[in-house]
């Protein structure tokens, strides 16, 4: 017998080990992502939940490039958030989610089933630029702060994230060939709580579905 099967895979950058450095300023100004393809926000179809009345007209109100990277220490992610508006209610743990933010989640086993809900390996981060500077959290399997490197700047109307996540937080050891499934939001605020939020896939900000998210798979 034989079958045919689709297996939808794209690769996840290795960096050199100099992108995040022993010692210095925890996030350089080494700009690894540019010049590197970005994952792109900016279709309708991007937009949760599927509402046209949510406010999301086209891409001057809200689009997204992100990369994603990694190396012997850490997974790293920056994206470029053109937002005009950035407003932040809540920076802590429990509430950031509803301010201008980006959630990053993860199924570090790539076991995701189609019950919905995390599983004790999943883990998902939060990134949020408030009044006290820029944060990251941890939202599961626990919600607390974390010291982990992380930088948020406004530019002009865009807000710029980048942050190195260690692998023993992700719970895996770095390996080339690994799978992951890996998702991101970004969360809107204009002023009147969480509006809506542009995402890779569904499966964060509606509900936690791992089995949603796509596939990426650690290149040499």
């Amino acid at each position: 017998q034989r079958a045919t099967m689709r297996v939808d895979l794209a690769p996840l950058a290795a960096l050199p080990p100099t992108a995040l450095p022993a010692q210095g300023p925890p996030l350089p100004a080494l700009d690894w992502w540019r010049g590197r393809p970005p994952l792109v926000l900016d279709r309708r179809a991007q937009v949760y939940p599927p509402d046209p009345t949510v406010g999301w007209q086209s891409p001057d109100d809200l689009h997204v490039r992100a990369w994603l990277g990694w190396d012997a220490q850490r997974l790293h992610l920056a994206a470029v958030v053109h937002d005009p508006v950035h407003h932040v209610e809540a920076d802590d743990p429990g509430r950031f989610w509803q301010s201008d933010s980006l959630q990053l989640a993860l199924d570090p086993l790539n076991d995701a089933g189609a019950t919905p809900g995390f599983s004790a390996d999943d883990r998902e981060f939060g990134l949020v630029l408030g009044a006290q500077g820029a944060r990251v959290v941890q939202t599961a399997p626990e919600r607390r702060r974390l010291d982990s490197p992380v930088s948020i700047a406004r530019q002009g109307a865009d807000t710029i994230y980048r942050v190195a996540l260690p692998w023993d937080l992700i719970g895996v050891s770095p390996e080339a060939g690994r799978v992951l499934g890996i998702s991101f939001i970004v969360n809107q605020n204009n002023g009147q709580g969480r509006a809506y939020w542009m995402g890779l896939t569904p499966g964060i900000g509606e509900a936690k579905r791992p089995v949603a998210y796509r596939d990426l798979y650690l290149a040499p």
